[in-house]
């Protein structure tokens, strides 16, 4: 392999490790809970290489939630070009968000200390990714699909609002949930129900044959 190739490979290697570490850190201790001398032990980067790299402690936690941004819409685009029309578009969104949630935990530690360090911002990407969605809930509402009363970023946000209190609280409801006996279980009668909650309130209401 050629040096030049092979030095690539290493850099990209090397920011993806910061980049994980990163992640994992200011979930688990914050913004200001987190060193750089801990982002270097835990990616066993060296300082200076991290700031070569990613500029300052701010610029990383930057890179850290745009990345987790990009997840979202890259799940977002494979499900919707795996599924096609096979389910309805306010279920794909459902199902997508609930199951992203369910294999990226770490992002809603990672959310709740940027609340909890008073930060208010919108993350990276964060902005075009709900105008996004926003455009094909209203998109769905022009052609009848959706009722065309409720706003698009109103049901996003619910949506979001609904899925994130059942990842953070399941634990602590699974002993008031009665007849089920796999947690797994509880997860996906739970995701069917409100998918039926949803879909049930957002329909276009039946035009009348009278």
């Amino acid at each position: 392999m050629p040096a030049k190739k092979a030095r690539i490979r290493d850099a990209e290697t090397t920011k993806l490790s910061i980049l994980d570490a990163a992640e994992r850190l200011f979930a688990e201790r914050g913004f200001a809970g987190t060193t750089m001398r801990d982002l270097s032990e835990a990616s066993g980067a060296s300082q200076p290489l991290i700031h070569h790299h990613y500029g300052s402690k701010q610029d990383l936690y930057h890179a850290v939630k745009q990345r987790a941004v990009e997840r979202f819409q890259e799940a977002w685009f494979d499900q919707r070009h795996r599924a096609g029309s096979e389910l309805p578009f306010l279920a794909q969104g459902i199902r997508l968000f609930f199951q992203f949630l369910r294999k990226n935990r770490t992002l809603l530690r990672l959310a709740a200390w940027s609340r909890l360090e008073g930060d208010i911002d919108l993350w990276p990407g964060e902005k075009e990714a709900l105008q996004s969605l926003s455009d094909e809930i209203r998109d769905a509402q022009g052609k009848g699909i959706l009722r065309g009363d409720m706003e698009p970023l109103f049901v996003i946000i619910m949506i979001a609002a609904v899925t994130s209190f059942w990842w953070e609280n399941r634990l602590l409801l699974k002993p008031l949930l009665r007849g089920f006996d796999k947690i797994s279980g509880i997860d996906e009668t739970f995701l069917e129900q409100i998918s039926e909650v949803f879909l049930s309130g957002m329909a276009a209401p039946k035009k009348s044959l009278l």
